[in-house]
Formats: C-alpha cells, sequence, structure tokens
C-alpha cells in the first residue's frame, strides 16, 4: 500500500501529525515538534526504547531511525487502530508492538527494563495515574520522557474531571499542577525536570525528562506499599507510623 493511501485510509484514527518521505499524516499532535522540543537524543544506538501509548507510532520509529537497537511500542489499542500495522510494514520497521495496558506492563514485559521510556499524551487518560507512573519505574532503566496536560494552579494539587469537562472527552481524568506533577513523579522513583509548559488552548501542558532516582522507589519506604507488595529491604523510614 502506498503512504499517501495509509495517511488517507479511512478507518485509521490519526493523533499524531508526522512527514514520512515528503507525506505528512493528517493528526493534529506535532510529532516532529515535539520529539524536538523533549530533547530526544539524536543518537539513541544500543539504547533500547519502550513508547507508552504510541498509537500512530511515530515516535517509536523515529527511535528505531535513530539507532535505537529495540523498540517496542505499547498501545492500549489493536495496531491496526492507528494505521501502525501498516506504518511498520511500509517503512519495513523492525519495531515490536505490544497491545497493554499501562498497569499490566510489568507483567507482559516479564521483569525487562528499557534504557528510554516515552510517556507522552497518556498520564491524564489514567484512572489510577500513580500506579501508572509505578509501573513505568518498573520498567525503566534509566531515563523517561513524560508529556501530560496539567492544570494552572500552583498549589500541590491534582484536579479530578468526573466527566467531558477537560476538552470534551470522557477518558480524560486527571490534570495534575506542574508541582503535583513533579511529587508523584519522585514518589514512584523519578528524579523530575521541566522541560517545558505550554498553553495549548483547551488546556496546559508539560514536558518532563526524568532519570531513575534509585533501586527502589521512595513510596516503598514511606508507606504500607512494602508490606502489600512482600517487598523486604532495610532502611525504612523510622517516623513510619506502624
Amino acid at each position: 500500500m502506498e503512504l499517501q493511501d495509509i495517511f488517507e485510509h479511512p478507518d485509521i484514527r490519526w493523533h499524531q501529525r508526522f512527514t514520512i518521505d515528503g507525506v505528512t499524516s493528517p493528526g493534529y499532535h506535532d510529532m516532529d515538534l515535539l520529539i524536538s522540543t523533549a530533547q530526544v537524543p539524536a543518537d539513541l544506538s544500543g539504547l533500547s526504547v519502550l513508547d507508552v501509548g504510541t498509537t500512530n507510532g511515530a515516535a517509536a520509529f523515529e527511535c528505531e531511525k535513530r539507532g535505537a537497537k529495540e523498540v517496542i511500542a505499547v498501545d492500549i489499542c489493536q495496531p491496526n487502530i492507528f494505521g501502525f500495522d501498516l506504518l511498520a510494514k511500509y517503512l519495513n520497521s523492525q519495531v515490536q508492538f505490544l497491545q497493554s495496558s499501562i498497569y499490566q506492563l510489568p507483567q507482559k514485559l516479564q521483569g525487562r527494563k528499557f534504557d528510554f521510556v516515552i510517556f507522552w499524551g497518556v498520564l491524564y487518560h489514567l484512572r489510577h495515574p500513580l500506579l501508572g507512573l509505578d509501573a513505568l519505574a518498573q520498567v525503566s532503566n534509566d531515563q523517561l520522557t513524560l508529556e501530560t496536560v496539567i492544570s494552572s494552579d500552583s498549589n500541590t494539587s491534582a484536579t479530578f474531571f468526573r466527566g467531558t469537562e477537560l476538552g470534551n472527552d470522557g477518558s480524560n481524568w486527571w490534570a495534575p499542577s506542574e508541582s503535583c506533577l513533579s511529587q508523584m513523579l519522585s514518589s514512584s522513583g523519578f528524579t523530575p525536570r521541566l522541560i517545558k509548559r505550554w498553553d495549548a488552548g483547551i488546556s496546559e501542558r508539560a514536558i518532563m525528562n526524568c532519570t531513575l532516582a534509585g533501586e527502589l522507589p521512595e513510596y516503598l519506604y514511606e508507606g504500607y506499599d512494602s508490606e502489600i507488595l512482600n517487598v523486604t529491604f532495610s532502611g525504612r523510614n523510622s517516623k513510619r507510623i506502624v
């Protein structure tokens, strides 16, 4: 199938706008700009990459192009919904597709960890965002880049959208403030750094790039989760209520 035919396919949902061989997809999220703004390394040689929430696959295919030794693209939908399968065939790509929710990732990946994890445009769709971030920490070996909707609140808080209040979309659940997002990432085991925040019209958005802070996430030292998960280690918080 020709590339133009793929981009004009009536059954494919296009979220991402990107260019292949001089032809641009009809999506509305500018992936070239996002990849540049998020400071994705130009050379990913020797690195393993996990693209969580890949949809049309633009980031995954670009990371393969930049030399990543292995790329796994993850989405909760089947690959034909966003044309991933057709694009992979057109590009003769070796990117692997994994259908999974973020909550299932550690189990489905069977303990595998990745050097560079992409998590763009997903967090606000999660009813349980901390569980999602905890799962990312379990599959991350070093770096995480995250892009999401945030609120304009200056406090450490998150806004919950019960219905379609955010963008008239019933799959949008949460908008944390910048401070809240940073604290959430820290609690889940990352050291976050704000790259950019901007007004996207319907909402504010932000990109945070993170590194894995240590072998175990902070929350296991602070709460009862260690007992629930049967994790044993020394150095628990001495001020913890028992």
